[in-house]
């Protein structure tokens, strides 16, 4: 599974180019789908847990956070109690540190523009 973390980018880019037909923005279609999709994915990590099955990477976890996806990543860590405990203190450093770069580099395109 670990070779296929690019998976959950492929249905948000699906996704996007379904919605950019009805969303007459290209940012807000990619923003929608990729919070849509970051908010499956930490869903189906959360239910796969403890099953045996193989999990989510966390590189497609912190990345569909860096991408944008962060918003409802945020809300299904906080609604199915995913990634909130104790001995996951140093994801949640990287999916903060992410957010954090991201929107520092939102700031700055926008300052630039």
């Amino acid at each position: 599974m670990k070779k296929y973390w690019f998976i959950p980018f492929g249905a948000a880019v699906l996704m996007a180019l379904w919605l950019w037909s009805s969303i007459s923005s290209g940012l807000l279609a990619w923003l929608v789908a990729v919070n849509a999709v970051a908010f499956v994915t930490f869903w189906y990590d959360k239910k796969i847990a403890g099953t045996g099955k193989t999990r989510v990477p966390e590189l497609a976890l912190v990345s569909l956070a860096f991408a944008g996806g962060w918003m409802l990543a945020y809300v299904a860590m906080r609604i199915f109690h995913h990634k909130t405990g104790p001995n996951s203190q140093d994801f949640r450093n990287k999916f903060w540190g992410t957010v954090i770069l991201e929107l520092a580099i939102v700031a700055v395109l926008w300052l630039i523009k």
